[in-house]
């Protein structure tokens, strides 16, 4: 490994996602007809003020989802006060979230996103659809 390179993984329901940066990063992946749980469930583990807002939404489903992965990205990264960067990726119908100390990230290109990190060099994230092989 390379001093101060983070990378992170995730993988949900054939989506995988990968991202490499300087200092501590996290990705997370969901598919977007994913539910993370009962509001119940979601106020014990993540802020109760933002579980609230996104239950309140008019499409709450998708809007708790979103706080999901954006939680678990930073969960991984390891830090609270991480950049964060959520979009859809609508072709493989996910939901990505990607947490470093400093990307300014542009929007996914074919899967592949690049965030330039200003005086730490480049960062990547991708994601891509995993085939199902016979076993």
């Amino acid at each position: 490994g390379h001093a101060g390179l983070g990378v992170s993984f995730s993988h949900a329901d054939g989506l995988a996602a990968a991202a490499v940066g300087p200092g501590p990063v996290g990705i997370d992946v969901e598919p977007l007809e994913r539910r993370p749980g009962s509001l119940t469930v979601l106020r014990r583990l993540l802020p109760e003020a933002e579980v609230d807002a996104a239950g309140a939404e008019a499409e709450p489903g998708p809007a708790l989802l979103r706080l999901w992965v954006r939680r678990e990205a930073l969960f991984k990264a390891g830090r609270d006060d991480a950049r964060l960067t959520v979009w859809t990726d609508h072709r493989r119908a996910a939901v990505v979230a990607l947490a470093g100390g400093g990307p300014s990230v542009c929007g996914p290109v074919d899967g592949a996103l690049p965030a330039a990190a200003p005086r730490a060099g480049p960062s990547w994230a991708s994601i891509s659809q995993l085939e199902q092989f016979p076993t």
